[in-house]
Order: C-alpha cells, then sequence, then structure tokens
C-alpha cells in the first residue's frame, strides 16, 4: 500500500503535485521539462489504483493549462527562438502523456504550430522551398512520436 501523506493522498500524488507547481512556477526554465516529466510519470504510475480519478483530473488539468501558456506565448511575434525550442519540447512531452487525449486542447495540433514557428525562426532569410521540405521533415517526425 502507497505511504500516504497529512492530506489522505500518497506521497507519489503529492509528489506529482510538487513537481507540476514547480513546472507553472518556472514555465520558461530548462528545468520545467524534466520536472514536467516527473510529475505526469508520477501520476500515470496511479492508473488503477483508487487515486487514478485525482491522478487523471490533475493530469488533464496541467497538461490544459501548461497548454495554453504555450499557446498564449507562440502568439506572441517575438518569441526567440532557444524558448521556441523549449516550448516544442514542453508540448512534445505533454502530447507523450496519458493525458493528452483527455485534454480539450488538440495537443498534436499545438505541437505543429510551435514547430512551424521554431522552423520559421531557425530558417527565418532561407528560401522558401527550403522552409518548406524542413517543415514537412519535422512534420513527419511530430506525427510518429511514440506514444506510452
Amino acid at each position: 500500500m502507497p505511504k500516504r501523506g497529512t492530506e489522505g493522498e500518497s506521497e507519489s500524488l503529492r509528489s506529482a503535485r510538487q513537481h507540476l507547481r514547480a513546472v507553472e512556477a518556472a514555465f520558461t526554465s530548462p528545468e520545467a521539462a524534466v520536472q514536467l516529466e516527473a510529475g505526469l510519470d508520477l501520476l500515470e504510475a496511479t492508473a488503477g489504483s483508487d487515486e487514478w480519478q485525482t491522478a487523471a483530473s490533475l493530469g488533464r488539468t496541467y497538461t490544459e493549462r501548461f497548454a495554453s501558456l504555450i499557446a498564449a506565448r507562440i502568439e506572441a511575434r517575438d518569441v526567440p527562438e532557444p524558448e521556441l525550442k523549449h516550448l516544442l519540447k514542453i508540448s512534445r512531452i505533454l502530447g507523450r502523456s496519458t493525458f493528452a487525449d483527455a485534454s480539450r486542447v488538440d495537443i498534436p495540433a499545438l505541437t505543429i504550430d510551435v514547430a512551424n514557428r521554431f522552423i520559421d525562426a531557425m530558417f527565418e532569410g532561407y528560401p522558401p522551398e527550403e522552409k518548406q521540405r524542413e517543415l514537412e521533415r519535422i512534420r513527419n517526425l511530430l506525427m510518429r512520436q511514440p506514444q506510452p
């Protein structure tokens, strides 16, 4: 039986909450990706337990919250390439999670939007044909991303 915290939740669920709050507090830091993976993994590990309903709700809520942060940020025109790369990494982590399908946000479409912006930034000044080839290559890679 999992060790229970003072609030009646398992230590695993409480730890997941801490990881996800850390992501929210420092969303643009490189550590956010590590924290996000850890938090989502801990939530997914509750599958089949009596805490799954709570974990699934948390996972869906945080997935939607982080996807909204990404969407709002990529709407800005002045997002630097390193930040776009980070947002792409975060969106891919969200897309691989169990909670992406239950989300009201289309995570694959969001990931492609971020990838498009990232490629635009990377290939600024290059011929449109070269940029389009690279977009297609990355789109194909994203669509083949492994699912857990």
